[in-house]
């Protein structure tokens, strides 16, 4: 007879097998992933404290891209982030696959900016978001064919360039571009123009310089969403600025409802305006549920942060890429001289200056403003690069990393036009490895209007001066501590009336 001591061992050894056939069972039936690569983390926090410690997200992930490849894994905090660094995997998850990676991972920030999904920007795709951005698109296309932002491109530059023709010595542009550049996408949406000392156009700077520092450095209740019930300041602020652009903007919209004359479309406001009292007319329920007044008014905030950041910063990169560069500058101004000489100049103008066309184009590359896109998220277990993507992962695409690929373009920190220009002197607007306003589903509705803008302001400002560095100054291409946003260190020109 078998002893207790026997019996009990049976009935281990039996406990022991039982639970080795479960956890293989276990195993068998759970997907086995393959993930890309990763840089090593810490539990719970994962590799925030090295993404916080670096001023330059964009950089420290683009080096990290050498290391870990064209995809690779991130740990922040609770989100888990996969980084898109070349050009074959960006196209495969937004081109080939959009439908798995076209909404936006679920943050403070984009609840704060988009009023809980509201806008075009932060809200997830879907009948109502796909019929809000199509009618936005068509009032900005509508708005550029009218000639209507050329008129005001021009009248805005002219009063820009006034002010700059008063300096008599070195000075910072960073003031000068903004006034323009405000004026320009506020009298777009809404027909303003502004002075230096006008208190909205003190507002709309001080709001904008805190939108885009809050921005460019992320909330803690994005990477740890318990974090809400504390509010950190970074939330208040960005709260605060959120609130300030709309104060303005829902100010002009009420303006503009009790002005509104019918076949009068004096900006955006009017065009939206009229599109609403159309569809009350005729009881179109979709478009009264795509463009309530929070979503047109959110429309706007689209439109006038993302065109005052995007083009303001362009441009302070351009004017600094052409003090250092003075052949690149003379030869732009050369065919300015050839195709128009001293006269106005218009959109149509484009064709006939490849050039100037390059010269911009090179300088979205190598500025880069939005270094990282604004992140997309995962809707369902998916593939890129060969690698798995669970559901939810948040998808980070380092446009600084394509815009500097070596595969797609020579020396890639030289700024150098020609890179844009085939071998017969034409255009190349959109060569591979070249998405400075995204691609697919979220390209930005912005780029007409913004590379108009950009062209017109060129144009005006070298017809009228040289832009040339301070002697005895040095000016750097060393993008300056600002998180996700690539933007210049504060610099000073001297401009030469020619």
């Amino acid at each position: 007879m078998a002893t207790v001591a026997e019996t009990w061992f049976s009935v281990l050894g039996l406990l022991v097998l039982v639970l080795c056939i479960l956890v293989a069972h276990l195993k068998s039936g759970r997907k086995r992933w393959r993930l890309p690569p990763a840089p090593p983390g810490l539990p719970f926090l994962g590799n925030i404290l090295e993404l916080n410690r670096d001023q330059k997200t964009f950089i420290l992930l683009h080096k990290w891209s050498k290391i870990y490849g064209d995809i690779f894994r991130l740990q922040i905090g609770s989100m888990n982030a996969v980084v898109l660094s070349s050009y074959d995997v960006v196209k495969e998850a937004l081109l080939e696959k959009p439908a798995h990676f076209a909404d936006r991972p679920d943050t403070l920030t984009g609840a704060i900016t988009s009023e809980g999904g509201q806008d075009i920007t932060f809200s997830n795709t879907g009948p109502t978001w796909k019929l809000h951005r199509k009618i936005a698109n068509s009032c900005l296309r509508n708005f550029i064919t009218g000639q209507n932002l050329e008129e005001i491109v021009r009248d805005r530059t002219l009063q820009m360039l006034d002010i700059m023709g008063e300096e008599n010595a070195a000075f910072d542009p960073s003031t000068h571009i903004k006034l323009g550049v405000y004026n320009i996408v506020c009298g777009m949406c809404f027909n303003q123009r502004y002075t230096f000392d006008d208190p909205e156009f003190k507002e709309l700077e001080n709001t904008s310089e805190q939108f885009v520092d809050i921005f460019g450095r992320g909330l803690p209740e994005d990477y740890f969403p318990f974090l809400k019930y504390i509010p950190s300041k970074a939330s208040k602020d960005l709260r605060h600025a959120v609130q300030s652009y709309l104060n303005i903007i829902e100010k002009h919209w009420h303006q503009h409802n009790s002005t509104y004359v019918e076949g009068n479309q004096r900006d955006i406001m009017d065009l939206v305006i009229e599109i609403q009292r159309e569809a009350k007319k005729k009881d179109d329920s979709d478009i009264l549920e795509a463009f309530t007044d929070t979503r047109v008014i959110q429309t706007i905030f689209n439109l006038l942060e993302g065109g005052i950041n995007v083009i303001s910063l362009q441009t302070l990169w351009l004017i600094l890429h052409l003090a250092l560069h003075q052949k690149a500058q003379e030869n732009i101004y050369k065919e300015i001289q050839e195709v128009l000489g001293t006269a106005v100049p218009c959109g149509t103008h484009r064709h006939s200056m490849p050039y100037t066309e390059a010269a911009l184009s090179e300088s979205l590359r190598h500025g880069t403003m939005p270094a990282l896109g604004l992140p997309h998220t995962a809707t369902r277990d998916s593939t890129l690069g060969g690698f798995d993507i669970p559901k939810g992962t948040t998808i980070i695409i380092n446009q600084w990393s394509l815009h500097r690929d070596q595969r797609h373009w020579v020396d890639p920190e030289t700024f150098r036009p020609e890179r844009f220009l085939n071998a017969d002197g034409k255009f190349l607007p959109k060569p591979p490895g070249f998405l400075p306003f995204s691609t697919g589903t979220r390209s930005c509705i912005g780029e007409p209007m913004t590379r108009l803008t950009m062209f017109l302001q060129l144009v005006m400002l070298l017809q009228r001066f040289q832009i040339l560095p301070p002697p005895g100054e040095s000016l750097t291409l060393e993008p300056a501590d600002s998180g996700i946003v690539s933007m210049p260190k504060p610099y000073k020109i001297v401009v030469k009336r020619r």
